[in-house]
């Protein structure tokens, strides 16, 4: 005869904590960021490289990008990057810029009210090595060179306000084609961190 007031309470108590947790849901729902919602993004990071132009001949160059990216539903974006790097204390002073595009996709970890966006992505395009030397089999060396270039990795950004990020790390690896009179092809480390502005576009 006890049990029955005992389940009657249970029953009252799930009944006020669903309206209660879809009510929280809601407003969770309102006030972070999803990944179903598309917007538009521009980025500046700041970007370091260790290089190796020829086989065995490793060194850091430095210098930026700037992308701009538009998200689509279930947190897949189309991206578009150009990127400079440069370094001046060689006896041939390298600089390559690359112009990169393809799939990003970003996770959020955290939907507080500073949200965690961590995204991988992997693009293509073309690099442009100039300023140094590039052996060419029929004309012979030259300052300028082009190649193909493919790019892929990835990195963690954390919502500092509505429409500003923190880009805190960015790790890609990048591959290019330009002639070196060896394999041709060379490997670049990045390391970044920059700054995100972006708005919803719906």
């Amino acid at each position: 005869m006890k049990e029955k007031p005992l389940i009657q309470k249970a029953i009252v108590f799930i009944l006020l904590l669903v309206p209660v947790h879809l009510l929280a849901r809601q407003i969770e729902a309102q006030a972070m960021p999803t990944q179903d919602k598309g917007e538009l993004a521009v980025a500046a990071t700041y970007d370091a490289s260790r290089a190796n132009l020829t086989p065995g001949n490793t060194f850091w160059m430095q210098g930026g990008s700037i992308e701009v990216s538009g998200q689509f539903k279930y947190g897949f974006s189309a991206v578009a990057s150009v990127s400079g790097l440069h370094n001046g204390s060689l006896s041939v002073p390298q600089s390559l810029v690359t112009v990169v595009f393809g799939p990003r996709y970003t996770f959020f970890a955290h939907r507080g009210a500073h949200p965690l966006r961590i995204f991988g992505e992997a693009l293509g395009g073309e690099a442009h090595g100039f300023y140094g030397v590039y052996p060419q089999p029929v004309s012979g060396p030259s300052s300028n060179a082009l190649s193909v270039a493919f790019k892929t990795g990835g990195g963690v950004a954390l919502g500092i306000s509505r429409h500003l990020d923190m880009r805190l790390v960015q790790a890609d690896w990048l591959r290019t084609q330009l002639p070196n009179s060896t394999t041709n092809v060379q490997n670049f480390m990045l390391i970044g961190a920059g700054i995100v502005l972006h708005t919803a576009t719906r």
